[in-house]
C-alpha cells in the first residue's frame, strides 16, 4: 500500500507542476485579456491580486516538494507519509487539474468552491504532520513540514482571491480589508499562539501581504491594512524568537547550575522532569 501511495504522490506532484507551468505560460488571465468577455466575473483584477513577483514563491515551494517526493521513499518518512499525508496530496492534485479545466472555461465560482476542498486537504496534511507525526530532524522538517506549511498558508490566501474573482461584489475596499485582517491574524496565531510556533507559515503570509501592499500603493485602506498585518506578524515572530531565547538561556542555566530550578521545569517534548530526559529545552509548569 505504501508503494502505491508514494507513486500516487509522484503523480500528484507532476500534475501540480503541470498546472503551475500552464498558468505561468498563459500569464494568469487578467482583465486585459482578449479572451475575456464583458462579464465582470471574467476579470481577475481584484484588490487581493498581488504584484506578479509574489507568485515567485512557487520557485521555493516546488524544490521543497521535490525533496518531499524523494525523501518519502526513505524509511524515516514512512509513518509521516502513510498516516499524515496519506492520499490527501494526490486528491488535491486531481482537484487542481479539474480546477485548471474549469478555469479555462471561466467557471470561476465552481473553481472557488473547488479551492475550498484543496485548502482543506492541504490544511489536513499540515496539521497531521505538525501534531501527529514525530518529526524532529532538520531534513524531516525541511522536506515534510515546511512545504506543506507554505502550501497551507498560500491556499488560505488564494481561497479568498478566487472568491473575490468569482463574486465581483466581494471586491470592495471594506471586505478586502476584512480579508487582509483575517490573513494577518491567522499568521499571528500560527507563529505566536499555535503550539508549533510556525515561522514558515507566517513568513508566507508576510510575503503575500507585501505583494498586495505593493500592488495597492494608491489604494490607501488596502495598503495600510496590508502593512499593519505585516507589522503584526513580524511582531509575533520577534516575540516568538525572544521567548525561545529566554527558554534556551533558562535551559542553559539549568544545566550550568546542576538543576537548581527544581522539578517544576520539564522537558516540553517528553513531559519528563528536565533532568531525566537530557534535552535542552524546558518548559515551566506553573503550580
Amino acid at each position: 500500500m505504501s508503494v502505491l501511495l508514494k507513486t500516487a504522490n509522484v503523480v500528484g506532484f507532476l500534475a501540480l507542476v503541470a498546472v503551475a507551468v500552464f498558468l505561468i505560460l498563459e500569464h494568469f488571465p487578467n482583465s486585459n485579456s482578449q479572451n475575456n468577455s464583458q462579464n465582470a466575473t471574467n476579470s481577475t483584477e481584484t484588490y487581493l491580486m498581488p504584484e506578479e513577483f509574489t507568485f515567485g514563491i512557487w520557485f521555493l515551494i516546488f524544490p521543497l516538494l521535490l525533496g518531499f517526493i524523494i525523501f518519502q521513499w526513505f524509511s524515516w518518512a514512512e509513518d509521516a507519509v502513510v498516516y499524515s499525508v496519506s492520499y490527501f496530496f494526490f486528491c488535491q492534485a486531481v482537484l487542481n487539474v479539474v480546477w485548471l479545466i474549469l478555469w479555462g472555461l471561466t467557471f470561476y465560482l465552481i473553481d472557488a468552491i473547488i479551492q475550498v476542498a484543496i485548502f482543506i486537504l492541504f490544511t489536513l496534511i499540515y496539521f497531521n504532520l505538525s501534531t501527529h507525526s514525530d518529526l524532529k530532524g532538520p531534513l524531516e522538517n525541511f522536506f515534510l513540514v515546511y512545504p506543506f506549511s507554505m502550501l497551507a498558508s498560500w491556499n488560505l490566501y488564494v481561497l479568498f482571491l478566487y472568491f473575490w474573482i468569482a463574486i465581483p461584489t466581494l471586491n470592495s475596499i471594506p471586505l478586502t480589508t476584512v480579508a487582509l485582517a483575517f490573513l494577518s491574524i491567522s499568521g499571528l496565531y500560527i507563529v505566536d499562539y499555535y503550539w508549533r510556533k510556525d515561522n514558515i507559515f507566517a513568513f508566507t503570509i508576510i510575503w503575500i501581504l507585501v505583494g498586495i501592499a505593493v500592488k495597492n500603493v494608491e489604494t490607501m485602506p488596502v495598503y495600510t491594512t496590508a502593512l499593519a498585518g505585516i507589522g503584526l506578524i513580524v511582531g509575533g515572530i520577534f516575540r516568538n524568537w525572544f521567548s525561545f531565547s529566554i527558554e534556551w538561556y533558562s535551559s542553559f542555566r539549568f544545566i550550568e547550575t546542576g538543576g537548581e530550578y527544581g522539578s517544576s521545569y520539564r522537558n516540553f517534548r517528553t513531559e519528563e522532569p528536565f533532568g531525566l530526559s537530557g534535552s535542552y529545552m524546558p518548559e515551566r509548569f506553573d503550580s
